[in-house]
């Protein structure tokens, strides 16, 4: 059986071969048939193909990197809109309050009218539409639109309106989901109490100018608010608070997709002030109405505590809306006050200056006792004038005249009725009777700062001047006269001081001789709705004057109200002191009306200080100013102990 079987595989294998023998000589033969025809062709396509697709494809890899530089730019921005966009968090801004917790100042919401330059149409006809509508429901020009887009292109959100009537705060709300491209921001502005009483100290807050963005650097907004004058301005730094950021995922049509991190923002910290906010609108309220009894235009009252340097009031005339200035003015109405004769924003109680008059008497007397040139019981007689006799020319004699004849005076009197004679004599000498001269005089205003400014919490602080020859014969071209040191004796001629500067000499007097650093921080809140940390007073450096001629010179302000010049307090429900003053000024036809007081006179709390610019004199003019406030200062605190 397996023979048979193998002898049959043999068999069919055989058969096998021998058909595909036949085959495959088929198979050549035609092999051969089709080689002979086509072999040539089939050469030059083989070696050709591969060219052409090398060209192909480098082309198209060259065409895409023509579209891709082209295009660049494009797909940039998309790409980066996709990524994220960063709002900043804006915190609120700390509050002001007077030393009663009396708030004055509130932040208010206001809105302001945002373009997303994202979704600003490419065809110029739906811009113009846009513009169109924008400007019709806003009360926005056309121009002013395009102007502002075109020139902050650059930036995601371009401010279009600020301070938003509610009525159009409304409008855009119910036709939003039409107005895709704009959007609302929500900021706070302040709205200041006191009407203008409050202005010259808390000032204002205002869009930051370019200067200013760059003087502050990091922490501000380029369409951000800061104090530009006052309080605002001198705390600003912590009245601010801290920018946070919160940042989110934005897809390339400016969807919101997913918050990605934020970092909160800090609020401003709260603060007091010393000031007194019902005696500071008292004080205000009686000095306008002074203003406009008297015809008078300008001035200035400054309040302090003797004790401690604390501000209790100071008004300045004439005043600005400080609310209209925070909240929306018009640049044609900011021009013109900025321009203003009247100079509103000048605070003239802390940066003016002025011939001080009788008011500098007071130093005169301290120097002179200090030098032992006079005693209390020194007499001189006051027959109305000093006549000095022109060492050039017999027949001519210099008069400087009194406001009156005194007589018989001493230092005491001398203070209580302001006798010039007295003063130009002890100031500068008469006869045989050798006095102070300018350099002492000098020497003893610098003693007490008035040459120095305070160094008071608030910008704007005018420096005080005491002439001397050295500086007549470099400003002026001209010798140093014995004229020259009587004018200054009595508070004339060059010498100029500030109404904060008189506050400070008379304050020294009130307290027994202590130089007080004069300021208006109260205190401190120390963590936001919690206790407020007071701020300790600071003494100045202090001239080391004799006590006994503090108290000389003391005795004769008071004796100014009981028998002199200021007898107008007499009615006050404490016992008080004072000194007039009437200062001339430019060509000594028109005179400045002072009037300095400080009570209780056996314990001072404070000191006020009254200055009417071109208001005549001190006793007729600024002396009702002084009488009036104190009487109601003095008769509130009554009211309150009893």
């Amino acid at each position: 059986m397996f023979f048979n079987h193998k002898k049959e595989s043999q068999l069919r294998k055989r058969q096998i071969d021998l058909e595909d023998i036949l085959l495959e000589d088929t198979d050549k033969q035609k092999e051969n048939i089709h080689e002979e025809r086509v072999a040539v062709p089939l050469e030059k396509i083989a070696l050709s193909l591969p060219f052409i697709l090398a060209i192909i494809f480098f082309g198209l890899v060259f065409i895409r990197v023509i579209y891709l530089q082209v295009k660049g730019n494009y797909y940039q921005n998309v790409a980066e809109k996709s990524r994220s966009q960063a709002e900043w968090l804006l915190p609120h801004r700390g509050i002001v309050y007077d030393r009663n917790q009396i708030q004055l100042v509130h932040n208010i919401p206001v809105y302001s009218l945002l373009f997303k330059t994202a979704q600003k149409p490419e065809n110029n006809e739906e811009m113009q539409s846009l513009l169109a509508q924008i400007s019709v429901t806003f009360n926005i020009s056309e121009t002013e639109l395009r102007q502002k887009i075109e020139s902050e292109n650059n930036q995601p959100l371009i401010t279009l309106k600020e301070n938003l009537a509610t009525d159009e705060v409304f409008t855009f709300k119910s036709q939003k989901e039409k107005w895709t491209m704009l959007d609302l921001k929500l900021r706070e502005t302040r709205d200041y109490l006191g009407d203008q009483a409050l202005s010259h100290i808390l000032g204002y807050v205002g869009k930051i100018t370019e200067e200013e963005y760059k003087r502050k650097g990091s922490g501000y907004l380029l369409d951000d608010y800061i104090g530009k004058n006052g309080i605002e301005l001198q705390y600003e730094d912590i009245l601010r608070g801290k920018l946070g950021i919160k940042n989110t995922e934005i897809s390339s049509v400016n969807h919101a997709t997913r918050p990605i991190n934020s970092v909160e923002a800090v609020d401003g910290v709260n603060i007091a002030l010393t000031l007194d906010y019902e005696l500071q609108k008292k004080l205000y309220e009686t000095f306008r109405s002074a203003l406009q009894k008297t015809g008078s235009q300008s001035g200035a009252a400054i309040a302090i505590n003797p004790q401690n340097g604390e501000i209790l009031a100071q008004v300045s005339f004439p005043s600005f809306n400080n609310n209209q200035l925070s909240q929306g003015i018009t640049q044609e109405e900011l021009n013109r006050l900025i321009n203003s004769n009247s100079r509103p924003f000048f605070n003239r109680a802390i940066g003016g200056t002025y011939p001080p008059g009788s008011t500098f008497k007071p130093l005169i007397a301290l120097a002179a006792l200090e030098e032992n040139i006079v005693t209390p019981q020194t007499n001189f007689n006051c027959p109305g004038y000093l006549r000095i006799p022109n060492v050039y020319n017999a027949q001519l004699d210099y008069y400087f005249r009194d406001w009156k004849i005194h007589g018989t005076v001493n230092l005491k009197k001398a203070l209580a009725e302001s006798c010039n004679v007295y003063f130009y004599t002890i100031g500068g000498g008469y006869e045989n009777f050798v006095g102070l001269g300018i350099k002492r005089i000098k020497t003893y205003a610098q003693k007490l700062r008035l040459d120095q400014k305070t160094g008071i919490d608030f910008p704007g602080e005018a420096t005080g001047f005491i002439p001397d020859p050295a500086w007549k014969k470099q400003v002026k071209k001209e010798n140093w006269y014995i004229g020259d040191t009587y004018h200054a004796s009595i508070g004339q001629g060059d010498i100029s001081l500030s109404p904060l500067d008189v506050a400070q000499l008379y304050g020294f007097i009130a307290n027994g001789g202590t130089l007080y650093k004069p300021h208006f921080l109260h205190a401190i809140e120390e963590t936001p709705g919690g206790n407020f940390n007071k701020i300790d007073p600071e003494t100045l450096p202090s001239p080391a004057l004799k006590k006994e001629n503090i108290d000389i010179v003391h005795a004769g302000l008071r004796e100014a109200v009981l028998s002199g010049s200021a007898q107008l307090l007499k009615n006050l429900p404490v016992s008080s002191a004072a000194k007039t003053g009437t200062a001339q000024f430019g060509d000594g036809s028109d005179t400045h009306a002072w009037f300095v007081a400080f009570a209780p006179y056996e314990n001072p709390e404070i000191v006020l200080v009254v200055l009417v610019e071109q208001g005549g004199g001190g006793s007729a003019t600024a002396a009702p100013i002084a009488d009036e406030v104190l009487k109601w200062y003095f008769d509130e605190k009554l009211k309150t102990q009893n």
